[in-house]
């Protein structure tokens, strides 16, 4: 359902407890804003906010919606916001964010902090395993919340419609060989690995038991354990704690808060 954004809308009504669950990221690098936007292919969307008052002028200064257009993962608002200083004028800065795109919606975290804390970016570099937990952590603390929001959609300004869908062809490097060599290049050893030797790779380092990944996959465990020392030949392990160890320095192994 569609709704007026008026001071009755869930977005107000959640600001302080959005507050209390940024709280420890301020304690620990000053990281006082923080939202988390959904936005749906109909361009509808919900804002949860640390800062009303810069949500609101993205409606005062009709502001197209930033983060659909972005390919998935870590963006800085640099290049992609406004160039305006409404945000300074706030007391934000140096914000990043991070896009999830689903298949009917895109999820937007963005974090920020003072215009002053020029340091940040060592936090954001150094701790991208910390903020991707928090998102995790935020979706299921705040689910309540969202699941409200999520029945209260905004609709857009009309002047703000139709800019969001922005095609990046410097990002689109689908037809370049020489990136999709790159690509390849760097993840070796793993893209030398089958299909199915990847399912069980990604199973046994989650620490599933080898009769576990032959019911998930339905196969029998004897073939499970061909694959198994295929891929430990491919990656040059001897054991199971060798290929936790080289999935961590390859930055495959993602981690969330736990309950």
């Amino acid at each position: 359902m569609v709704v007026p954004f008026t001071q009755n809308h869930i977005t107000y009504q959640a600001q302080e407890r959005i507050r209390k669950l940024v709280a420890p990221l301020t304690k620990l690098a000053n990281v006082h804003y923080f939202c988390y936007r959904v936005q749906y292919s109909d361009n509808t969307f919900f804002s949860l906010i640390t800062h009303l008052d810069y949500f609101e002028s993205w409606f005062t200064h009709q502001f197209p919606l930033c983060g659909y257009c972005c390919k998935n993962g870590w963006h800085q608002w640099d290049p992609h916001l406004p160039k305006v200083d409404i945000s300074k004028e706030l007391g934000i800065g140096h914000g990043i964010c991070h896009i999830n795109h689903h298949e009917d919606k895109t999820e937007i975290f963005s974090f920020a902090t003072k215009p002053e804390n020029d340091r940040i970016y060592d936090f954001y570099l150094n701790e991208q395993n910390l903020l991707k937990k928090f998102t995790s952590h935020f979706t299921r603390a705040a689910q309540d919340i969202i699941l409200e929001a999520d029945t209260h959609r905004i609709a857009p300004l009309q002047e703000t419609m139709g800019r969001n869908k922005v095609h990046h062809p410097d990002l689109d490097h689908s037809c370049d060989r020489t990136i999709d060599k790159f690509y390849y290049d760097i993840n070796q050893p793993f893209s030398m690995l089958s299909e199915r030797e990847s399912q069980c790779f990604h199973f046994l380092i989650q620490g599933y038991s080898i009769q576990e990944i032959s019911k998930m996959l339905s196969l029998a465990p004897t073939t499970i354990d061909v694959y198994i020392a295929r891929l430990k030949s491919k990656l040059k392990c001897s054991t199971k704690k060798e290929l936790v160890q080289l999935a961590i320095q390859s930055g495959l192994i993602e981690y969330y808060f736990q309950d």
